[in-house]
């Protein structure tokens, strides 16, 4: 029975050519489409639920709900702590993140920069899976002054040769290389290439880090069997980190992220790797499942348009004894094996796609068939063949007999109905998925061009520097005068394109502001950046008592509107010459007002903040050089040279503030190209399946045309006779599609401190949009048909 349900369907779709194309064409695009999708949604859920017992996994954040600002890291003195205080921690483990300039090691007399270096407990192997290749991770992890290096990294500090037993200086003594372990997976949060132990950093006298319970710089995680037991811990751990660190002020708030949903939903600073976006990947599945349901929508169309030409085939098999099922079940098996067809069709068209998908979504994807997603196209094809199929088997089996082989068959309103419907939900799709890429693309471009109270362009920024160029004042500033090209020049603690990191409690005007943001700054701040100074001055080299001074305690400041605002300054003028306390005994005289800045990238308020000119908090400063217009190469390699000169040892990493500027945004930009890729498909599939649908609409309607334009219808007036209701459905979609996209794009631009607003004449166009192109397609069958010729059409009559 199933070899001849095979046999009769291969047959039917052998006679049915334009059928076959346009359903093997829409199905085989849709499952595509579905398949890239579902392959970069895959790997965004798989992240970390490799590691052993990952369910019960949790990394401790702090949140410091004043400032606005969450950290992945805490002290590594609560690692211990936890376990000890609190029974339903089983066990944690903690990674030191090592970043520049401490992680600068010698090999040799090359100084290289450790990407991915953490300074881990032994039980770092419990919590994460290590796969060691050579040597021994666990003697790296329990003894001083080893080191483990990634394959890839042994590979790029030692080529080929085995790195076992070699040496490299870290903080002034030799770091021996114990073992040697293979990368981890892409779908890992950890982006760790380098790992030693913690007695490594007591044996370097770096105690006061470990020990300090406000120095915040260890990944710490915690195994809690009880997922119901979290809230009460995270209340816990919250207390014991202000009562340890901040004096037992309510500072911050702990909260325990799930390893498992690290990657999507944790974007904070200071994170091993650039996450994804649960976002993202929500409007993935959203592209697969209306692209493949406007896919299946053009099957049951295509179907039920030609059901009155398959009408006599029923009638003739039931006559002969075919129960319904057995009907049922031979159109479900066509269903099925178009749907195979596409399916293989579909697995070129990825192959062929992936490539260019990969440099798209910045993934290394590969279609594995013998894998979880390989495995389920077998049941995909089952799924889409019976999603499809369903529907015209079960509507094309319920013909009468009798009626259809004596031509009295009155085709059902309810076919019609349904056809008009899907028509209406592929349009609806298409123009909501228009609205959105309209409102996407326009906040992306808002948010690259809005004022950021900056200038990025032409600025060289030098990064992880030591914190000591704030001391080198004279001999710093003799080096780069002799960088030809650079115009300006400053030191701060970290460039605009960051968001703040460090906070103080500022005294002025009578005003107590807590939580002001604090950048350090060197000279010339002002040029550098191109600041709006809105009053007052630059910090300037002929004004050297303005530099902080260690036995005073006082330095020179410039504040931004909102500070200035905030310490209840009715003019930013008013400011100029106030004294500011900012706490330890330091005193800061306001010496310039500059217009707020856009730091980061647009998902934060503005926030009160004040540079300080040669007072620092941080391990690491950035250089930054506004250059002239020449031969930017040269520029760069004399910087470099001048700088080395300076710090000899230290990897100098020279790139561009608009670089930087852009790279915050890349997540944006995949969620653009997404969109608008996936959207074009969903769009081109709706037209294929309004192709189809006009084909047989002129095919059904030959006489009915010929008529007409033997009394006089004009080629224009029948072209509009048979678009019409094709456009009436198109409209009628918007009806849908308007409310929908809206509060959609409302939502997703809610995350934004900064927003666009919605454009109501979006919606008119993207309509209109769809509606040009729906004509269009029908516009071309419509006219063949209406350049006919009468005669051929009523010779018989």
């Amino acid at each position: 029975m199933l070899n001849n349900y095979l046999r009769t369907a291969a047959r039917a779709l052998a006679k049915q050519k334009l059928h076959l194309g346009l359903n093997l064409f829409g199905l085989s695009v849709g499952l595509a489409a579905t398949l890239l999708i579902l392959l970069w949604v895959s790997q965004e859920l798989s992240f970390d639920r490799m590691q052993p017992k990952a369910a019960q996994t949790y990394r401790v954040s702090q949140e410091f709900v004043e400032m606005g600002v969450s950290v992945p890291v805490i002290s590594p003195v609560f690692a211990d702590k936890l376990v000890a205080n609190f029974p339903q921690v089983a066990a944690s483990t903690q990674l030191g993140h090592i970043q520049s300039p401490m992680n600068t090691v010698t090999l040799g007399t090359e100084p290289y920069n450790l990407n991915g270096f953490v300074a881990a407990d032994p039980r770092l192997t419990d919590f994460f899976a290590f796969n060691a290749l050579e040597g021994s991770l666990a003697e790296v992890l329990a003894s001083p002054n080893k080191l483990a290096l990634s394959s890839r990294q042994a590979k790029r500090l030692f080529g080929q040769a085995s790195p076992l037993g070699r040496q490299l200086l870290w903080q002034g003594q030799p770091l021996t290389v114990a073992a040697v372990f293979a990368d981890l997976p892409e779908n890992s949060h950890l982006g760790v290439d380098a790992v030693t132990g913690l007695a490594s950093m007591r044996a370097r006298g770096l105690d006061s880090m470990l020990d300090n319970p406000a120095m915040n710089f260890s990944f710490t995680y915690l195994r809690v069997p009880d997922p119901k037991a979290v809230p009460a811990l995270e209340q816990g751990i919250t207390d014991l980190i202000n009562g340890l660190a901040y004096d037992g002020q309510k500072i911050v708030r702990a909260k325990l992220r799930p390893l498992t949903d690290i990657h999507l939903h944790s974007q904070q600073l200071v994170e091993m790797k650039t996450n994804g976006s649960a976002q993202s990947v929500w409007m993935g599945m959203g592209l697969a499942a209306f692209i493949l349901l406007v896919a299946c929508f053009n099957f049951i169309n295509l179907a039920t348009a030609r059901s009155g030409l398959r009408a006599k085939e029923v009638g003739v098999r039931k006559a002969l004894g075919a129960s319904r099922g057995q009907l049922v079940a031979q159109f479900l098996t066509e269903s099925v094996l178009l749907t195979a067809l596409a399916t293989l069709l579909a697995c070129v068209w990825v192959e062929l796609s992936l490539p260019a998908f990969n440099q798209m979504m910045n993934s290394q994807l590969v279609l594995d068939y013998s894998g979880p997603l390989g495995l389920m196209l077998p049941a995909l094809v089952l799924l889409v063949g019976l999603l499809a199929g369903a529907y015209p088997a079960f509507y094309l089996s319920a013909f009468n007999p009798a009626k259809v082989l004596s031509g009295d068959l009155i085709r059902g309103q309810g076919s019609i109905r349904l056809r008009k419907g899907l028509v209406w939900l592929q349009s609806a799709i298409s123009i909501g998925l228009l609205v959105c890429t309209c409102a996407l693309y326009t906040q992306l471009q808002y948010n690259q061009s809005r004022p950021l109270g900056y200038g990025k362009d032409q600025v060289l920024v030098a990064k992880d520097l030591p914190a000591k160029l704030y001391e080198m004042g004279d001999r710093l500033a003799g080096q780069l005068d002799k960088v030809s090209g650079v115009r300006n020049w400053t030191i701060v603690d970290h460039n605009p394109t960051e968001g703040l990191r460090i906070f103080r409690t500022v005294t002025s005007n009578g005003q107590k502001m807590e939580f002001v943001g604090m950048v350090g700054a060197g000279f010339d701040l002002v040029k550098t950046l191109d600041l709006k100074l809105l009053a007052g001055r630059d910090f300037e080299r002929r004004f050297q008592g303005d530099w902080y001074n260690k036995d005073s305690h006082s330095l020179a400041v410039i504040i931004n509107r909102q500070a200035s605002l905030q310490a209840g300054f009715a003019s930013p003028r008013d400011a100029l010459g106030q004294d500011w306390l900012l706490g330890d005994n330091q005193h800061g005289k306001v010496v310039g007002v500059v217009e707020n800045l856009k730091l980061g990238a647009n998902t934060e308020a503005v926030k009160p903040m004040f540079f300080a000119l040669g007072l620092t908090n941080s391990v690491s400063v950035e250089l930054l050089a506004r250059f002239e217009d020449r031969k930017v190469p040269a520029l760069v390699d004399n910087l470099t040279v001048q700088l080395q000169r300076l710090l000899p040892g230290q990897v100098i990493d020279i790139g561009f503030l608009d670089s930087q500027f852009q790279a915050l945004f890349d997540q944006q930009r995949r969620q653009q190209r997404l969109l608008l890729s996936f959207s074009s498909l969903a769009i081109l599939l709706t037209c294929v399946g309004l192709f189809g649908l006009a084909a047989f609409s002129c095919e059904r309607r030959t006489k009915e045309i010929a008529v007409r334009k033997v009394l006089g219808a004009s080629r224009g007036q029948l072209v509009a006779l048979i678009g019409r209701e094709f456009l009436a459905l198109v409209l009628a979609g918007s009806l849908l599609a308007w409310p929908l996209s809206w509060w959609a794009m409302n939502d997703w631009l809610g995350h934004f401190a900064e927003r666009i607003s919605l454009q109501p004449l979006w919606f008119p166009l993207a309509t209109a949009a769809m509606m040009l192109l729906a004509g269009a397609t029908v516009a071309v069958l419509a006219l063949k048909a209406a350049s006919a010729k009468p005669a051929l059409a009523l010779r018989y009559e």
